[in-house]
């Protein structure tokens, strides 16, 4: 019985960092707000995690610097200014509009001398003026089949 007890302890000590770790990973959910109730157009500091990569591809890497949001009618136009490289440059700018909770944006363009095609799209979502996050998603399609799709999270702060 006494083994039965130590085993036990063990089992339930080594569950414990765990259950921290998971704690910690999860946080609290930021709630959105309509984002026609909010400005957010303007310059804003971004910072982008990468979550997942499918395909025979890196993950990719964490990355920040600016990026500007804004509204021309119906059309919602992100730039980022810094902290990516784009190539083309045109992959740099996002176009979309509002849906709900959401601005949803993208971009495609031909990427390289094969006719590999990248296609990027982005979610925000804004909790006030100052303070928004997201997913963003990219995929590029070689003409002979290969593909690769990376996802990541991203924050924005003013």
């Amino acid at each position: 019985m006494k083994r039965f007890f130590v085993a036990l302890l063990i089992v339930c000590l080594l569950a414990i960092p765990a259950s921290i770790v998971t704690a910690q990973d999860v946080g609290p959910a930021p709630i959105p707000v309509d984002p026609s109730k909010v400005d957010f157009t303007g310059v804003w500091s971004y910072t982008a995690t990468p979550l997942s990569v499918t395909g025979m591809c890196p993950l990719g890497v964490p990355g920040s610097g600016e990026l500007s949001i804004a509204v021309s009618g119906d059309v919602v136009t992100v730039t980022f200014h810094s902290g990516r490289t784009c190539d083309p440059g045109s992959l740099c700018t996002y176009t979309g509009s509002m849906k709900g909770e959401q601005i949803l944006v993208s971009n495609t363009a031909v990427v390289d001398d094969e006719g590999g095609e990248a296609t990027n799209s982005m979610a925000l979502f804004f909790s006030s003026d100052s303070n928004g996050w997201g997913r963003g998603s990219s995929r590029y399609i070689h003409p002979e089949g290969f593909e690769c799709v990376w996802n990541e999270n991203i924050t924005i702060s003013r």
